[in-house]
């Protein structure tokens, strides 16, 4: 993901918002983030279509919820988004 200041945001607006079509662009104030830009689709694809959350407490979960989130892996679609758990 690119990160970017306002300001440098503001003068070249054309330029990332054709390169938040590829990926999201971060749009950070006095160098922290404020904003993302990012295609339709990917917005999309965060807020629709998406399973209804289940909320429970861990006391409540089955051997078989455990199990199932032990299996989860993330799409490679999303493998770039591992750099946001990189320290700075």
């Amino acid at each position: 993901m690119i990160k970017i200041s306002a300001q440098e945001f503001q003068k070249n607006f054309s330029l990332y918002q054709d390169q938040a079509i590829a990926h999201p662009v971060t749009i950070t104030k006095h160098g922290r983030p404020r904003l993302v830009m990012m295609s339709v689709e990917e917005y999309k694809m965060l807020t629709q279509g998406r399973p209804k959350r289940i909320v429970k407490r861990v006391s409540e979960m089955t051997d078989e919820d455990l199990a199932a989130i032990e299996a989860a892996q993330v799409p490679a679609d999303y493998a770039y988004l591992d750099k946001e758990l990189e320290d700075e």
